[in-house]
């Protein structure tokens, strides 16, 4: 997050100093913050609340920079009208999109290996006391 906090900061100057559109804003705060905060997301999102938490307040933090509001407005009304997701949404579809390519590889690639038994098979195939993927 530290890295995502540094990119956030410079967009944020790059966007007052310049007087980006709304638009603009919003393109170059999910381009340059939200690629940072999610990288490999798939892979280590487990929903950590803290985690969470700090993605969060960083998109609050990008709705602000993008719309120009004050602190003291409310966050969820700005949220949608930046256009951008909640936390838990982005982390939820970054996880899904990578497991759906892993699905579609083919049989024998080596990453299918990583795949509970249930996904590859379903859930009819899993051994007992095995664990299943979160809903």
């Amino acid at each position: 997050m530290c890295k995502a906090q540094a990119a956030e900061n410079q967009v944020q100057h790059l966007c007052q100093s310049h007087g980006l559109a709304p638009g603009l804003a919003r393109q170059v705060q999910v381009a340059a913050v939200q690629s940072v905060a999610l990288y490999r997301a798939e892979l280590w999102w487990q929903g950590q609340k803290d985690q969470l938490a700090g993605i969060q307040l960083m998109i609050n933090q990008q709705t602000r920079a993008i719309t120009g509001m004050l602190k003291t407005t409310p966050v969820g009304p700005l949220v949608r009208e930046a256009g951008l997701a909640p936390a838990e949404a982005l982390l939820e579809s970054q996880q899904l999109r990578y497991t759906t390519w892993l699905l579609s590889l083919p049989e024998n690639h080596l990453a299918k290996k990583i795949l509970p038994v249930s996904f590859q098979e379903g859930d009819q195939h899993a051994q007992p006391g095995e664990q299943t993927p979160r809903n």
